[in-house]
């Protein structure tokens, strides 16, 4: 039993990180069997934006309360800061660390499945691009804000967590246009070809999205890229 789990798992493994280029639009391609399933895996970009620009300017409201405008801003450069280290350590830790934490049942399989593997099987699929807000908000009150909350002060809690919130959205966007865009930004072109490379060459290294600083301090940077 162990051994066909493995390989039924070797198997997953290795078809979601083999691109596929479909002809016609994935929208029109049905990938789960419930209805449920099937609405929650499509996000449209401009989602993210609806659900997490309000909860920003609610934080950044809330930190000018306690704390003066400079500060706010001092914040909320260091929650960016702070966001591009949690942008790589999820998508190289969380995302791609499936050989290392991912239990070998189909259930949670099917949960990677719908998180990221579906992502990389189908990358071009404009609807299962961006994270979906309801499972960006499950990591940010799980994960992200009790992380950070260990290591700010309890003033500066509210513009730390717009900045990590602005980097995300940030993120997302910049991830949707590498995908659907022509970018004129020599920043945005380079992280383009980098993404690309990610998914066509290899998925095991070159995990910033909006940048490449946490790949080259650890050593994961794409060659020539």
């Amino acid at each position: 039993m162990w051994a066909k789990e493995t390989a039924d798992f070797d198997e997953y493994l290795q078809w979601i990180n083999e691109p596929k280029h479909l002809i016609n639009p994935v929208r029109d391609v049905i990938m789960f069997d419930d209805a449920f399933s099937e609405w929650v895996s499509k996000t449209p970009w401009y989602r993210v934006l609806i659900v997490w620009i309000p909860i920003v300017l609610w934080h950044i409201y809330a930190s000018l309360q306690v704390v003066g405008l400079l500060e706010t801003c001092f914040g909320i450069l260091t929650g960016l800061a702070m966001w591009t280290f949690a942008e790589y350590m999820l998508h190289r830790f969380l995302f791609h660390g499936e050989g290392l934490w991912l239990p070998r049942h189909p259930k949670f399989i099917a949960a990677h499945f719908m998180f990221h593997g579906i992502h990389h099987a189908f990358p071009m699929d404009q609807y299962r691009l961006v994270f979906p807000p309801h499972l960006s908000l499950l990591l940010w009150f799980c994960m992200v804000k009790p992380a950070a909350g260990l290591v700010t002060p309890a003033d500066y809690v509210n513009c730390v967590g717009a900045g990590i919130q602005i980097g995300y959205m940030a993120y997302d966007m910049i991830h949707y246009w590498t995908h659907h865009a022509e970018l004129n930004c020599s920043h945005l072109k380079s992280m383009k070809r980098y993404h690309m490379l990610h998914h066509y060459r290899n998925g095991e290294i070159g995990f910033g999205v909006s940048n490449k600083f946490w790949d080259y301090v650890f050593k994961t940077e794409i060659p020539d890229a």
